[in-house]
């Protein structure tokens, strides 16, 4: 669906606090009460539109009910996230890396993996320090536990480092 300029507004003036959730969703036509459904669509208005705020706020909206995501919705939040037309990788890991679950522990590794285009060079190592928190909240998992110490040994001192600040 193509966003009106009236939606595009919407949009913008929900992230800033300028309009109800109640208005917000009714100048979207989306009447869902299920938070992790209205996430969701919120995310496929992203995408096709290439509109971070939509991104930024269907983010909040994924895990507000404490549900864990269906496979098929992550999977598609994974191929937002390492596509190169936002700018919001650090929110979305951000938000997984404060999930108490050992399923999101691969996603979070390939996030310190990938470093976005507009990162390189600047601040390329702040997704993967919040991706290495996600790991200490998670040190219980095995997967976790491996990667972390897998990281104690990598060549790259910023990673060593982070990994080592999860067992402090």
């Amino acid at each position: 669906m193509s966003l009106s300029v009236e939606q595009k507004t919407a949009i913008e003036n929900y992230a800033f606090g300028r309009i109800s959730e109640y208005r917000f969703k009714k100048i979207l036509d989306l009447d869902i009460e299920d938070n992790q459904r209205f996430g969701a669509e919120l995310f496929k208005l992203a995408n096709d539109n290439k509109e971070e705020f939509a991104l930024a706020i269907g983010m909040g909206y994924l895990f507000r009910d404490g549900r864990k995501l269906e496979s098929e919705l992550f999977s598609f939040i994974k191929k937002i996230y390492f596509s190169e037309w936002h700018h919001e990788h650090e929110n979305i890991i951000d938000t997984f890396s404060r999930q108490e679950s050992c399923e999101y522990i691969d996603f979070l590794y390939e996030a310190i993996i990938f470093v976005p285009q507009y990162l390189v060079g600047f601040e390329e190592r702040s997704i993967a320090r919040r991706a290495f928190f996600g790991f200490g909240r998670n040190i219980s998992c095995p997967k976790a536990l491996e990667y972390l110490n897998q990281f104690l040994n990598d060549p790259d001192p910023t990673l060593r480092g982070f990994a080592d600040e999860q067992f402090k």
